[in-house]
């Protein structure tokens, strides 16, 4: 924002604002097209199957709601990240791309014109943060991404244990045998998550990648996850079978 204000004269927000068109103010995509990002796609793809699947589904924060100290705690920590994390982390997500333009409509050459999506990120945290900020930046979105890494792999490993490895195992197992079971799955996991890269690297961006994600696992999770909720006699077995079937 500051680049802006150095190159129109005008600092801020009010830079930023002034060299967007009209069209690229407008915070949803058209109601239905184009057919690969449109509003609709995008409603039910994120806004519904994709907050339930983050709110219910995603163990590692599942995990830091039942770290809470007590019930009311873990629901004040739900509400706070539904009312004020979650809008503020779309702002964020979006802000990059929304600079990234204005940037080009007040300055054509500074940013390609045929840029990959994957990397105007990175190309407007360069711009706008340069020299010194750039770097704390980055270092700062890879020890978040470290963070949820190893929160997953944690989570992965605790489902694995708790939900197959000990109601399986014939015998019982000492908490130690349970830690180096664990241990080896985290391992695993991390095998399979590096093996599954070149596969979601195949698509054009991170966003079509995880929109499969969503489109392909999520809506048989949700139905599971509300079939539970709501009917008493819905069993594991029947979730598993969901799954498998819904997918």
């Amino acid at each position: 924002i500051q680049f802006l204000g150095n190159q129109v004269g005008i600092n801020g927000l009010s830079a930023f604002w002034m060299n967007l068109t009209p069209l690229q103010k407008l915070p949803l995509a058209h109601f239905n097209h184009p057919p690969d990002f449109n509003f609709v796609g995008i409603f039910w793809q994120d806004g519904i199957a994709g907050s339930v699947g983050f709110l219910f589904l995603n163990q590692g924060l599942i995990m830091r709601f039942m770290a809470a100290k007590s019930v009311n705690e873990g629901r004040k920590a739900a509400a706070i990240n539904v009312l004020f994390v979650l809008p503020i982390s779309a702002i964020v997500v979006s802000n990059a791309g929304w600079i990234g333009r204005a940037i080009t409509n007040v300055a054509p050459g500074i940013l390609p014109s045929d840029m990959a999506a994957n990397d105007v990120f990175v190309a407007v945290t360069n711009i706008v943060a340069s020299p010194g900020v750039f770097g704390f930046i980055i270092a700062a979105l890879c020890a978040a991404l470290m963070s949820t890494a190893d929160t997953l792999v944690n989570a992965s490993s605790a489902v694995i244990v708790n939900d197959i490895y000990r109601p399986l195992s014939k015998k019982v197992k000492t908490e130690k045998q349970e830690l180096e079971f664990a241990r080896w799955t985290s391992i695993a996991v991390k095998v399979i998550a590096v093996i599954s890269v070149p596969f979601f690297n195949s698509f054009d961006s991170i966003y079509e990648a995880h929109g499969w994600f969503h489109s392909t696992f999520t809506p048989p999770l949700v139905v599971g996850v509300f079939l539970g909720i709501f009917w008493k006699r819905f069993t594991s077995q029947a979730v598993i079978a969901t799954f498998l079937g819904g997918a």
